[in-house]
């Protein structure tokens, strides 16, 4: 159970811990192996970690402005 009242922030808090840390292991793959740079595995890893971003960014705008944030 988070201390946080807000779910929403903790899921962003988490949610950019773990897009910190894919990073970091996307790039020591990419730095250890750079053969493998374009192949199928880091595409599919740098599409998912574009996604994350985009949700990241998603609930950040949530926290600060509310859900219906994109509501025009």
């Amino acid at each position: 159970m988070s201390a946080d009242p807000d779910p929403i922030l903790t899921y962003h808090r988490w949610l950019g811990v773990g897009i910190g840390i894919a990073g970091a292991g996307l790039g020591v793959w990419a730095w250890r192996r750079p053969w493998e740079d374009r192949g199928a595995g880091m595409i599919l890893a740098l599409s998912i970690m574009t996604l994350a971003i985009a949700v990241q960014g998603f609930l950040g705008a949530a926290v600060t402005h509310g859900m219906e944030h994109l509501m025009f």
